[in-house]
């Protein structure tokens, strides 16, 4: 699918209870990550990490050529289904806050430079 709108980026923030729920849920959402970088050439960025003066919050990071594609190809995938599917079981039997925010990048400034610049 064509990109069709500006680049447009999901922040989802996670706040876990303790560092084995944390790591329970960057266990099961790997296999995502693996399957989106492979198969998901519109899905630019795609990363979790944890924060650095808080090891109980997780920031996912994505990043996707349009809405339309994140909305059209990533939400519709196999694999994204059975991950949410998933972690609505999981979070039944675990506390886990989260929230989030989209926004669509305005060109000023980078998000990556061209290897010859690195």
């Amino acid at each position: 699918m064509a990109s069709v709108g500006p680049t447009f980026v999901l922040c989802v923030y996670l706040k876990f209870q303790n560092e084995q729920d944390r790591n329970e849920f960057i266990a099961a959402w790997k296999p995502l990550a693996e399957w989106v970088k492979a198969n998901e050439a519109g899905t630019l960025g795609y990363e979790a990490m944890v924060a650095d003066t808080d090891p109980l919050k997780v920031m996912v990071f994505e990043r996707y050529t349009s809405k339309e594609y994140f909305n059209e190809v990533h939400r519709t995938s196999q694999p994204y289904l059975a991950f949410k599917e998933q972690q609505a079981a999981w979070r039944a039997d675990h506390s886990v806050e989260v929230s989030g925010q989209s926004y669509f990048e305005t060109n000023v400034g980078h998000m990556t430079r061209p290897e010859s610049q690195a």
